[in-house]
C-alpha cells in the first residue's frame, strides 16, 4: 500500500496474508482514482485482535471542549505521520457485510485523506471553486436543521464534528452507495465528484 512502512499486530494479533490483504483492499478503494499523495501521511497500520478502550483527556464533542470520558473505538487515526489502528474483528465482520453501511477501514483511511492538507476539518484536499463548492455543500448538509434526527443512512456518529462527517460519509458512498444518493444527492454529488467514482453507477450500492 502507498505511503505504508510498517505493519505491527499488538495484543497477540499476527498479521497474515488475510490481514494484509483485506485491509490494503479495502483500503484501496477510495483512491482507485486519486493520486497516491492523498495517503503520503500512511506510515503504519497497527492492527489490534478487538475492540480497545481509550481513556485520557482529549477534545470534547463541542469546540472548545475537554473530556476524559473512556470510549470504545474500532478504529483511531493519528494526525499528520502518525499510525493507524485498526480492530481486526470489526474490520473483517464489515467487510464481508457492506450492506449494512459501516467500513472501519474505509472510515479511518477517510480520516488520512482529510488531514493529507494538513487538517482534520471534514474537507478533502480541494483548491478554487471545487473547494468552495465543498465548503457550501458542508455547510448545507452538516448543519442543516433536520441533519441528523432525520437521516436514515449516516452513522450518528457522523454529527460528532465536520472530520467524522466525512469519514462516515465516505463509508456510506462506497458501502450504500444507492440510498445515500437517494437520501442526500448533494453529499453524494459531492463525493461523487471529489472521489471520482459513480458509485451508485457503478456498484450494485445498495
Amino acid at each position: 500500500m502507498i505511503g505504508v512502512t510498517r505493519w505491527e499486530g499488538v495484543s497477540g494479533m499476527v498479521i497474515t496474508n488475510e490481514v494484509l490483504v483485506t485491509i490494503a483492499a479495502n483500503a484501496a478503494v477510495p483512491m482507485l482514482a486519486l493520486d497516491p499523495w492523498v495517503y503520503r501521511q500512511v506510515r503504519a497500520v497497527i492492527v489490534r485482535p478487538t475492540v480497545a478502550t481509550l481513556s485520557g483527556a482529549r477534545p470534547g464533542p463541542v469546540a472548545g471542549t475537554m473530556t476524559d470520558d473512556s470510549i470504545s473505538t474500532s478504529g483511531v487515526a493519528m494526525a499528520n505521520n502518525g499510525p493507524l489502528a485498526i480492530s481486526w474483528d470489526v474490520a473483517l465482520a464489515e467487510s464481508r457485510r457492506p450492506s449494512a453501511g459501516r467500513n472501519v477501514i474505509i472510515h479511518e483511511f477517510a480520516h488520512k485523506i482529510d488531514m493529507s492538507d494538513g487538517y482534520a476539518d471534514g474537507t478533502p484536499p480541494l483548491r478554487g471553486p471545487a473547494l468552495a463548492r465543498w465548503t457550501q455543500m458542508l455547510t448545507d448538509e452538516y448543519e442543516r436543521p433536520d441533519g441528523e434526527s432525520a437521516d436514515a443512512v449516516l452513522d450518528p456518529y457522523a454529527w460528532s464534528n465536520p472530520a467524522e462527517f466525512f469519514a462516515v460519509a465516505t463509508e456510506a458512498f462506497f458501502c450504500v452507495a444507492t440510498r445515500l444518493a437517494d437520501a442526500r444527492p448533494a453529499l453524494y454529488g459531492a463525493l461523487r465528484d471529489f472521489y471520482r467514482q459513480d458509485t451508485a453507477v457503478d456498484r450494485s450500492g445498495t
